[in-house]
């Protein structure tokens, strides 16, 4: 099984792209050195990877999403939490580790947008 898809990848720019409605359809959710994420004016981009992988970006320090018009939940923890009749995907898959080191999160003009984390967070005692 591949671990990395990108090892090297510091930078991924996904800008004007109007068919692209997933970044990958598989289990590969780790970008070890991604320090700079920007998706935007990408009007069919629904999700990140299709199935239900929770992704690891240990050096993601910048993230930006603007003119994703149909991404409705930004991110969830929980595959149940959806129920089982909704079509619903959120753009990432995450756990409490999956953006450790993010320090800026920007997300503006996307048109249903509906929540930004779907499911509990984990209290830390």
């Amino acid at each position: 099984m591949i671990d990395h898809i990108f090892p090297k990848l510091q930078l991924l720019e996904l800008l004007e792209l109007p068919n692209l409605t997933r970044f990958c359809h598989g289990s590969y959710g780790e970008f070890p050195l991604l320090k700079d994420l920007i998706i935007g004016n990408c009007p069919t981009f629904e999700t990140f990877i299709s199935k239900y992988v929770p992704l690891k970006w240990p050096s993601l320090k910048r993230m930006d999403l603007y003119g994703c018009d149909k991404v409705e939940i930004f991110s969830s923890e929980n595959l149940l939490s959806f129920g089982e009749s909704t079509n619903q995907h959120p753009l990432f898959w995450v756990n409490e580790v999956t953006f450790p080191n993010l320090e800026r999160l920007t997300l503006e003009q996307n048109g249903i947008m509906k929540e930004i984390w779907h499911g509990q967070l984990k209290s830390r005692g």
